[in-house]
C-alpha cells in the first residue's frame, strides 16, 4: 500500500474474545515492537476508520493508515480475498452435493468440509460488509 515500512502505524482491535483481551494485554509492549506500532487499542463500537483489516476467528484487526491509505488497492485487495474464498466454497459445495462423496468419505473429513464452508461463508460475508463500509 506504498506505506514505509518503518512508520508506525495504529492498530485498531474490534470484536475478539475474552482470551483476546487478555492476549493483546499479556503481549502488547511485544506486539508493539515487533510490528512497529504506534498503539494498540480497541475499537469500543466506535466507527472504523479507514484502514487495512484483517480477521482472525471474530477477531477484527484494523491498521489504521489514516492519510496514507490507498482505498483503492484495499478494495482491490478484499475483492481479490472474497473472490478467492468464493472459488474454495465453490469447490466444497460441489464436493458436499455429490452423494457418493459424502457416503464413501470419512466421516471426519465430511465433517471438516462442512466446517470449513461455513467458515469460508462467515468469512465473505463480513469481508463484504467491511467492503461496503470503505466504498461509503
Amino acid at each position: 500500500m506504498n506505506i514505509a515500512p518503518n512508520k508506525p502505524l495504529p492498530l485498531l482491535l474490534n470484536k475478539g474474545t475474552e482470551t483476546d483481551y487478555k492476549r493483546i494485554d499479556q503481549y502488547q509492549t511485544h506486539l508493539k515492537t515487533l510490528a512497529k506500532l504506534e498503539s494498540i487499542d480497541w475499537a469500543k463500537d466506535e466507527k472504523i476508520p479507514p484502514s487495512a483489516s484483517a480477521l482472525v476467528d471474530d477477531l477484527e484487526l484494523h491498521l489504521v493508515f489514516g492519510d496514507s491509505f490507498d482505498f483503492e488497492a484495499e478494495i482491490g485487495r478484499l475483492n481479490k480475498e472474497i473472490e478467492k474464498l468464493t472459488k474454495e466454497t465453490t469447490k466444497i459445495e460441489t464436493k458436499l452435493d455429490n452423494k457418493n462423496y459424502t457416503a464413501k468419505a470419512p466421516k471426519e473429513v465430511v465433517k471438516k468440509d462442512r466446517d470449513k464452508l461455513t467458515e469460508n461463508q462467515t468469512l465473505i460475508t463480513k469481508l463484504q460488509a467491511h467492503l461496503e463500509k470503505l466504498r461509503n
